[in-house]
């Protein structure tokens, strides 16, 4: 069973890189090494997620991926120690494997009421940022370090090709982008892409992030990233009355802002250029329902 799932999982990728060509083979030398029962293999992002238990009978999860982002991963996680994210349990890092606990069900389909989701979001970012800063990966190299300049490029390069439809969303989020840039100031390890359903529920009754991407840039960013979502909730407000939705996203951004001390105006900033870049990003994928709601809601918001 194990061979002819890693087999099956195998097919279904792109064998673009060596470690998904090597996956059948790493796959069932961690088990066997670790002492783990295989129960399914799960897409997760493009990336093989698989649900395993220990010897000791305890759940776990195994995450295969490219060395240099599962290890940059199994860093984070370690540097974090349990405090807010799933608790690292073993790392490969030849392998680029890690396994960690298994969690609940996400906050997404718990809680159904934004302002509760951002809250708790809030929350569990607060103790995901005490991750020491010297964890951050360099990206000096990249765009002077610059997490808004990255973004600026991408509605460069993308926003022509699949920007078409949101033209006062692309111009407003470039600007957005440029006056994030002047004073953009990298003060935490930013978890990177903190939304509902990457919060999931532990055993003690609190909350643990998964996926952490592990970026240094500011606390806006982060909170940015929490206020990007709910794009047919944004599209039925301002539809029914001009201002509803941009609203709707104030109160979120100020109840972001009131638990974390975070300026709103540059969280609510921050959130509109993730939504677009994000909205091209996903079209770029092949992912369009999902683009094209991040796209319609940002062009809404832009021409209210």
């Amino acid at each position: 069973m194990l061979a002819d799932a890693a087999e099956r999982w195998s097919r279904s990728s792109v064998p673009a890189d060596a470690w998904q060509r090597a996956f059948p083979e790493t796959l069932m030398a961690l088990v066997h090494r670790w002492g783990l029962e295989l129960e399914a293999i799960l897409p997760h992002g493009g990336l093989p997620v698989c649900a395993v238990r220990r010897p000791d009978g305890q759940p776990a999860v195994l995450k295969l991926g490219r060395p240099a982002d599962l290890n940059q991963e199994a860093a984070m996680f370690a540097a974090d120690g349990g405090r807010s994210t799933a608790r690292l349990l073993e790392h490969d890092p030849d392998a680029a494997a890690i396994l960690v606990e298994r969690l609940g069900r996400a906050l997404g389909d718990v809680e159904p009421d934004p302002l509760l989701q951002c809250r708790r979001l809030a929350e569990t970012l607060q103790l995901w940022w005490q991750v020491p800063l010297s964890v951050a990966p360099d990206h000096s190299m990249h765009f002077g370090g610059s997490k808004a300049r990255g973004l600026r490029s991408i509605l460069d390069e993308q926003g022509p090709r699949f920007g078409g439809a949101a033209p006062v969303a692309i111009a407003r989020a470039r600007h957005l982008a440029d006056a994030l840039a002047t004073d953009e100031h990298p003060e935490v390890v930013c978890h990177g892409d903190p939304h509902p359903w990457n919060l999931l529920e532990h055993l003690d009754g609190g909350w643990r992030f998964v996926d952490p991407d592990g970026l240094l840039c500011e606390k806006a960013y982060d909170l940015g990233v929490v206020l990007r979502g709910h794009g047919a909730h944004v599209i039925a407000l301002e539809r029914a009355r001009p201002g509803s939705g941009s609203d709707f996203l104030a109160e979120l951004a100020g109840e972001l802002g009131a638990i974390t001390g975070v300026d709103v105006q540059r969280i609510l900033d921050w959130a509109f250029v993730e939504r677009v870049t994000t909205g091209l990003y996903c079209r770029m994928l092949g992912h369009e329902a999902d683009g094209v709601e991040h796209l319609t809601a940002a062009e809404v918001l832009a021409t209210a």
